[in-house]
């Protein structure tokens, strides 16, 4: 199913919060994370470089972004700088990484680059600068999820649903997710200033 939502902008921080969850997101594959980050997802080097203090590639902490490589289907999870001595030995090239030697991303298979999909989760600063932009371009999000937010969805938060090109409510939208049997659906956000 694919659903479009017209949100105003002062909504924003609102539905920011499905960058947690999880976002499948078109990428190439068999990239380093720098690649993946930069030409598939957006993030400008600088951006990286300065925000991006902390990179999980399925579940490993990631060290050099410029060697390893995502392969199809990874869970990618980013976030700015994390609170306390764990956030702290997570940072890319920390000076307390040793402290996590055991579960540090160490090795990537080799494969020709290719067209896939990554699962991307934003957290902190990271999902609170660039989640809506990634919505807005378009994301699998997990049905559940965008139907428990339909349904607890703040006043004056939803301007418009469409699910396949038909208009409906919002109540009518969260009815139609909670009868999928789809594990997640295709969520474009399409923000619209003033409130």
């Amino acid at each position: 199913m694919n659903i479009v939502l017209s949100i105003p902008e002062s909504a924003n921080s609102y539905w920011r919060q499905l960058g947690q969850s999880g976002l499948v997101v078109d990428a190439r594959i068999n990239c380093t994370v720098r690649d993946v980050l930069e030409k598939s997802i957006g993030f400008s080097n600088d951006y990286i470089e300065k925000r991006i203090e902390t990179v999980f590639l399925n579940g490993h902490p990631v060290d050099d972004i410029d060697s390893a490589l995502v392969p199809d289907g990874a869970r990618m999870a980013l976030a700015s700088a994390l609170p306390g001595a764990a956030g702290i030995a997570m940072r890319r090239n920390s000076p307390y990484a040793a402290l996590r030697g055991g579960i540090t991303h160490t090795h990537s298979r080799n494969a020709p680059a290719a067209s896939g999909s990554i699962e991307l989760a934003l957290f902190n600063l990271v999902m609170h600068e660039h989640a809506i932009r990634i919505l807005t371009a378009g994301a699998k999000v997990k049905t559940d999820m965008l139907a428990a937010m339909l349904e607890r969805r703040p006043e004056n938060s939803v301007r418009s649903v469409l699910a396949n090109g038909e208009p409906l409510t919002p109540q009518q939208a969260v009815h139609k997710l909670k009868a999928l049997a789809a594990d997640r659906v295709y969520l474009q956000l399409e923000v619209t200033g003033g409130c």
